[in-house]
């Protein structure tokens, strides 16, 4: 059981160790297009209105009074 574990452990910092290291390489290797750059876009995340955001206030004590129950 004991080698297992080692392994198990081994191997996630392998793979994680594997993703920064090549990570890093790709971004310090990227380089942007300037047609991109020169270009206008706009992002968009999402419609909020004010009726989501006054429900996220009104749930927040409504948990907290049923956490203490």
């Amino acid at each position: 059981m004991k080698k297992f574990i080692v392994f198990i452990a081994s191997f996630i910092v392998l793979y994680f160790g594997f993703q920064l290291i090549s990570g890093w390489i790709l971004t310090s290797l990227y380089t942007p297009s300037p047609s991109l750059a020169a270009s206008t876009q706009t992002v968009s995340f999402g419609e909020a209105s004010t009726w989501s955001f006054i429900f996220i206030l009104s749930q927040h004590p409504l948990h907290c009074y049923f956490q203490i129950k």
